[in-house]
């Protein structure tokens, strides 16, 4: 009885055929990019930055500029006294320009602006 049961099988069937273990390769392989990979993507993917705000640049520049100031004068970080308090403070000329990079950087004068991006300098309005 084993024999015929044998020999009725089809060999697609038969586990000892190539073709059959080609076509489970490719069920599995289906398979795992369908529920694993972007499972796998969400976890270990590369994690997006949050474009910062214009403010933010701003105040990353300024702090970064008072801590090097303060390194280089040696003394603690101090505001500058004001001359007269009734007099409004002068509005200084601010420049916008981009780096090699495409990466916004603020200057509050345009001697402050690298010599190779002077000419791309923007004057920042009210």
């Amino acid at each position: 009885m084993n024999e015929g049961a044998k020999s009725q099988r089809s060999p697609w069937l038969d586990f000892r055929r190539k073709r059959f273990w080609a076509v489970v390769a490719v069920i599995v392989y289906t398979l795992a990019g369908f529920f694993l990979v972007p499972a796998l993507v969400a976890h270990f993917g590369e994690k997006q930055i949050e474009p910062e705000s214009v403010e933010a640049v701003i105040e990353k520049q300024q702090s970064a500029k008072e801590k090097t100031t303060a390194k280089g004068a040696g003394a603690p970080d101090k505001k500058p006294a004001r001359a007269a308090k009734d007099s409004p403070p002068e509005p200084a000329q601010r420049y916008i320009y981009s780096d090699g990079k495409g990466e916004l950087h603020f200057a509050d004068s345009l001697e402050e602006v690298p010599d190779k991006y002077r000419g791309q300098a923007q004057p920042m309005g009210e």
